[in-house]
């Protein structure tokens, strides 16, 4: 699928404002394309970030999570002979196994930016699990990306509708156009979509974006 180079600069702005200024962690690119954090200190610090999946006490972060840390220069990651994979490179690598690499990291990128905990979701091809945390409560939802013009049937919305109900999370459809930009649609019934307009523009005062 064609991502316009404006997409590629939006997202790239996106996540310059997010950079951290901390020692780089070091990743390893695996056989089946994750990247595996094996030092404990460094894994409990993207543990507590809400980053990875903690496995046989080593991290293995999904390309979505290495490409935006590595872009946010927390993280670097090595190829089978300890040489720096760059981020065009890395980029590239995944992009041979995924063609909506793009979309999923603009996504993602947005995601993270107002302040959610991003995860890999279980719907469709763009899904994330997201989480925003404060003292009394956890909003959970199950995100959905769409491109914008590509039309959803009622079953495959009614299938997202499922799952979200399954896992305890409100289903939200994110649409992205074609200059990167997105919008939030939150869905409440199965007969009704409401826009995630009023309802979300308030949340994300809430949560100062």
């Amino acid at each position: 699928m064609f991502i316009s180079l404006y997409v590629c600069w939006h997202l790239i702005k996106s996540m310059e404002t997010e950079k951290e200024q901390i020692t780089k962690i070091r990743g390893f690119l695996t056989p089946d394309r994750l990247v595996v954090v094996k030092t404990n200190k460094n894994i409990s610090f993207l543990v507590d970030k809400g980053y990875g999946i903690l496995q046989d006490g080593h991290l293995y972060l999904y390309p979505t999570e290495a490409l935006y840390l590595v872009y946010k220069e927390i993280l670097e990651v090595y190829d089978d002979k300890s040489i720096i994979i760059p981020f065009k490179k890395l980029l590239e690598i995944f992009g041979k196994e995924d063609s909506e690499i793009w979309i999923k990291l603009n996504l993602y990128t947005n995601l993270r930016k107002r302040g959610f905990i991003v995860r890999k979701g279980i719907g469709g091809k763009i899904s994330f699990f997201v989480d925003k945390k404060s003292k009394d409560k956890v909003k959970r939802y199950l995100v959905e990306g769409m491109v914008e013009g590509v039309r959803i049937g009622f079953r495959e919305l009614e299938n997202l509708f499922r799952r979200s109900v399954e896992s305890g999370r409100e289903l939200v459809i994110a649409v992205i156009d074609k200059e990167g930009n997105i919008s939030y649609y939150i869905v409440n019934k199965l007969s009704s979509v409401e826009s995630y307009g009023e309802k979300v523009s308030n949340i994300h005062q809430i949560y100062g974006q």
